[in-house]
């Protein structure tokens, strides 16, 4: 499975051409995950591999799945599923709100939007919340509120300042969302 995530490899961000390409010249890679952000890519992506046209390109095993295309952050769950014929998303934030975004695949999968749009609207603000905060923030955000028996760092990593944390939950949406995460 190929993974493009420009912010952990200097920079390089794999475009929607070279993706296309190596999905059909390599039948062993099954996939992508996207974090990058971009819906545009996404969408151009799976529009080529996501069609009847892509089995033209058979994976090297018969029991292995189309090619998959997975965004890489919740906030943009909703048109990943709804618009893009994407597989879904594998993201940070799902180790904090699984039941929540499951919630909002499922909405986004049988099309009830406005309450979707609810959700993604959460998910959105509360990614961004967490983005700030990083790998270190969402480990003191599991030790705090899910249970976890610590939040330490592997190095090089920092130990997450608790003030940082402080500020997480002042965010009314971090709480709303995790409200609706505990109800579920």
């Amino acid at each position: 499975m190929m993974y493009n995530f420009p912010g952990a490899s200097g920079g390089i961000d794999l475009d929607s051409d070279l993706v296309t390409e190596i999905a059909r010249e390599a039948p062993n890679i099954c996939g992508i995950k996207l974090t990058c952000g971009a819906v545009g890519k996404l969408t151009r992506i799976t529009a080529n591999t996501a069609t009847s046209k892509f089995a033209d390109y058979p994976r090297k095993s018969s029991t292995a799945p189309d090619f998959v295309t997975l965004g890489g952050f919740a906030d943009f769950l909703l048109p990943t599923v709804l618009a893009s014929r994407a597989h879904g998303a594998i993201m940070g934030l799902g180790n904090v709100y699984p039941k929540a975004l499951a919630r909002l695949f499922e909405l986004a999968s049988k099309g009830e939007l406005e309450k979707a749009l609810v959700l993604q609207d959460l998910a959105s603000a509360t990614d961004a919340a967490f983005v700030k905060t990083g790998i270190a923030g969402t480990k003191w955000f599991l030790q705090k509120y899910h249970g976890y028996p610590t939040c330490r760092m592997r190095r090089p990593l920092l130990e997450f300042d608790p003030v940082k944390g402080a500020e997480l939950e002042k965010n009314p949406d971090v709480m709303k969302f995790l409200e609706i995460e505990n109800s579920l």
